[in-house]
C-alpha cells in the first residue's frame, strides 16, 4: 500500500479540480535587458490588478540583467533565463570559427601597433551582422516554447527582425481545455484557455513594447536624451548623465524653413489617435510641438517641445511605429537634469505597463485585439 505521504489531502484534490474547471490565467512572457524595474511593477500587480495574468517566464539578452534576480526572488519564483547573441555564437562555434580567428589575428596586430584598427572593427561588425538573424531564430523558438498568450518587451534593447516576428505564431494546441498549459521552464497555468476558440491556434502571438516617447515623436534607443535636447535646444553637457554624442537622429532630417507647418505630421497623427478609443486624455494641440517662426533657421534639435512621455504599442516591423495601446504624458521642466527626467519617466512607465497588460488581455479575451 502506498504511503499516506503520497496521497493528496481531499481539500487539495477539490481545489485542483475546481481550478481545472475555471478559465486559466493569461500566460505572459516578459523580455528584458537590464534592471527589470518594469518587470517588478508587473510582478507587484499580479495579486490584484493583473489577477487574471501569470508571468510564466522571463528572458533576458544579458546574463547580468538584475531583472533575472527579481524574477527569481518573486514568490513563487518565476523561471528566468538569459540568452544573448554571444551565447548563440558559442553554441555554434563551427559557424563562426574562421571569422573569429581572423578577428583575433587583426586584434593582435592592432595591439602590436599596426594600422589595421579599421579592418578589425569592420570584421567584428560583419560577424555581428551574421550572428544577429541566426540568434533571433533561436530566440524566437525559446520564446515560443514558453507558450505565451502575450509577449511584453519591458526594456528589451534588441530590435526584433521582421523574420523573427513572422515566426512568433501560436502553433500549439491545448489538448484538453480543462488541463491548462505546461511548458518546460515555465510556470504551469491550470484551466481552460481564455482565448476565443477560433483564435487559439494559428494567430500571431501578440507583442507589446514599452517605448519612452510619445506616439509620432522620437524613435530609437536614445529618445529621452532626444526629448531633453529638443526641450532645452542644446546638447547634453559633457558632464551630464547618459551623454549621447552628436545630433539626435530625429533632428538630422529637419527640413529647411518653408511656409509649410513643420509639425503637421505630428498633428495628423495626434488627430488620428484622438479619434480612437485609446487610453489617453491628450489632444492634438497638446501633442504638437512649437514650430519655429517662418524664416528662422531650423534648430538642429528640431522644434522645441514642452512635453514628452511614454507609450506602449503593438510591435510591428517598423521601429517604434506600431499602433499605441496607450500613452502617458510627462511635462518637461526648466533646469531639470537628464537623470531626473529619466527618473520621472520611469515612474510613469511602471503604472502604464500594468495598465497596458490589463487592457490588452481584455482585448484578447473579447477578440477586439484582431479587429
Amino acid at each position: 500500500m502506498a504511503s499516506t505521504d503520497t496521497i493528496p489531502a481531499p481539500s487539495t484534490i477539490a481545489a485542483t479540480t475546481q481550478a481545472e474547471l475555471e478559465t486559466r490565467k493569461w500566460r505572459v512572457t516578459v523580455l528584458i535587458s537590464g534592471s527589470g524595474s518594469n518587470l517588478q511593477a508587473l510582478m507587484d500587480a499580479l495579486p490584484a490588478t493583473l489577477s487574471k495574468c501569470s508571468i510564466v517566464s522571463v528572458i533576458s539578452n544579458s546574463k547580468d540583467a538584475y531583472g533575472l534576480t527579481r524574477a527569481a526572488n518573486h514568490k513563487p519564483p518565476i523561471p528566468a533565463t538569459s540568452f544573448s547573441p554571444y551565447n548563440y555564437q558559442k553554441l555554434h562555434p563551427e559557424l563562426f570559427a574562421e571569422a573569429e580567428k581572423e578577428i583575433k589575428e587583426l586584434g593582435d596586430r592592432v595591439k602590436a601597433g599596426e594600422d589595421v584598427k579599421g579592418q578589425w572593427a569592420a570584421k567584428k561588425k560583419e560577424l555581428a551582422a551574421r550572428v544577429k538573424p541566426l540568434y533571433q531564430v533561436e530566440l524566437a523558438k525559446r520564446v515560443k516554447d514558453t507558450k505565451p498568450d502575450l509577449i511584453v518587451l519591458a526594456g528589451f534593447m534588441l530590435i526584433l527582425l521582421p523574420g523573427t516576428l513572422e515566426t512568433l505564431v501560436r502553433d500549439w494546441v491545448e489538448e484538453d481545455g480543462s488541463q491548462g498549459v505546461e511548458a518546460e521552464g515555465t510556470l504551469r497555468t491550470l484551466g481552460a484557455s481564455p482565448y476565443p476558440s477560433e483564435l487559439a491556434k494559428g494567430s500571431p502571438i501578440p507583442i507589446i513594447n514599452l517605448h519612452p516617447a510619445l506616439p509620432g515623436s522620437f524613435v530609437g534607443p536614445h529618445v529621452i536624451e532626444d526629448a531633453w535636447e529638443a526641450f532645452n535646444q542644446r546638447k547634453l553637457p559633457v558632464e551630464g548623465e547618459g551623454i549621447k554624442e552628436g545630433v539626435p537622429e530625429s533632428a538630422k532630417s529637419t527640413p529647411a524653413p518653408s511656409t509649410a507647418d513643420p509639425s503637421q505630421p505630428i498633428k495628423d497623427l495626434a488627430d488620428s489617435l484622438a479619434s480612437t478609443s485609446l487610453s489617453s486624455s491628450s489632444t492634438a494641440a497638446e501633442l504638437t510641438p512649437a514650430a519655429p517662426a517662418i524664416g528662422d533657421e531650423p534648430s538642429p534639435f528640431g522644434p522645441r517641445i514642452t512635453k514628452t512621455g511614454i507609450m506602449i504599442h503593438r510591435v510591428i516591423p517598423e521601429l517604434d511605429r506600431g499602433e499605441p495601446v496607450l500613452w502617458r504624458e510627462v511635462e518637461m521642466k526648466e533646469g531639470e537634469s537628464i537623470g531626473d527626467l529619466k527618473e520621472r519617466i520611469h515612474k510613469v512607465e511602471h503604472g502604464a505597463i500594468v495598465d497596458a497588460v490589463e487592457q490588452v488581455t481584455g482585448e484578447l479575451g473579447s477578440g477586439k485585439w484582431w479587429k
